[in-house]
């Protein structure tokens, strides 16, 4: 029992002949018929944070999509930046398991759905326990993730030339200043 899902119809699932509760898990569509119920209204931070790391490992784009509109965009982005033990945020476990899809669709929205950018070097450079960055562990897939390879290493080309470019112009405009 749960203070998040006081509704008993959510277990009833379990009891399915046609299939077994561990093949339901894995189903995406099972787990997006699920969350349309539950999600939203019942769960909480760490339940969400738990969903998406799923969605993660097992490449469930079309569930992506539905978890990160079912929250504010603010509220999506914080949970995308949370880590396991291991220190790996959610695109680290897509890109270890090679979810290309959902890994995909975590690179775009976070390069498209906020301008701070701590939170882009913070994603783009961040480093797990093995001190692995996202752009490693994407390489270490060799062909299989290439595409995201090339998304990335633009990426992190146009960030940090755009980085390197706000420095130059702060220091000009405090030597302009002091003359």
């Amino acid at each position: 029992s749960s203070e998040y899902i006081d509704d008993t119809k959510l277990f009833d699932i379990f009891d399915d002949p046609n299939s077994t509760p561990l093949v339901q898990i894995f189903d995406e569509a099972f787990l997006k018929t699920v969350l349309s119920q539950y999600l939203e209204r019942k769960f909480c931070l760490e339940t969400r944070k738990i969903v998406l790391w799923h969605v993660c490992t097992h490449n469930f784009n079309e569930v992506f999509h539905f978890v990160k509109e079912s929250m504010p965009q603010e509220e999506f982005l914080k949970i995308i930046m949370l880590k396991d033990d291991e220190l790996n945020n959610s695109s680290m476990m897509a890109a270890k398991e090679a979810s290309d899809m959902v890994l995909m669709s975590l690179l775009s929205t976070l390069v498209y759905s906020t301008d701070d950018m701590d939170t882009k070097n913070e994603y783009l450079h961040h480093k797990n326990k093995s001190g692995d960055t996202l752009l490693k562990i994407i390489i270490s897939h060799g062909d299989t993730l290439s595409m995201h390879r090339e998304v990335m290493i633009k990426v992190c080309f146009i960030y940090t030339s755009f980085s390197s470019l706000l420095t130059i112009s702060y220091i000009l405009n405090k030597k302009h200043i002091r003359m």
